[in-house]
């Protein structure tokens, strides 16, 4: 069952994101659990957090400004989670942005699959380089 989160949750949802960092073996700790954990503290003030199980199986984190997903993570991918938290984002919007590492792969075909388009490319210098992909998807087409 998908429920808004609250702050009870935010603590699970970083466990989700460092579970990630840490079994993924192409991606190096730039950031420790512990900044991750504080980075959740107090974001409900500017996201809109999806969730699904207590404790927080997966989730996914939009800006409702501008339509931007920042995160989307679950604890066991390819289970039918990160589609159904996808659908509930697009729920009364005719826009998403997303961007993905360049070097995840998997992330980019599950967009691509849900009807996002590749745009260009984003550096991030922060905390470590990164490239990343500018992903759109309109309800309305390219």
């Amino acid at each position: 069952m998908i429920r808004l989160a609250d702050n009870d949750d935010l603590p699970h949802c970083a466990e989700v994101v460092n579970g990630w960092i840490d079994g993924t073996p192409w991606l190096q700790r730039a950031t420790p659990a512990e900044k991750i954990r504080e980075m959740f503290e107090g974001i409900l003030k500017h996201r809109i957090i999806w969730v699904i199980g207590e404790p927080v199986e997966a989730y996914l984190s939009l800006d409702p400004s501008n339509g931007h997903i920042g995160a989307l993570n679950c604890r066991t991918p390819g289970c039918g989670h990160g589609s159904a938290l996808l659908e509930t984002a697009r729920e009364g919007r005719d826009f998403l942005s997303v961007c993905p590492l360049m070097a995840n792969v998997r992330a980019q075909t599950f967009w691509r699959r849900n009807g996002f388009a590749t745009l260009g490319l984003e550096d991030e210098t922060k905390p470590v380089p990164l490239r990343r992909l500018r992903m759109e998807w309109s309800r309305y087409g390219s």
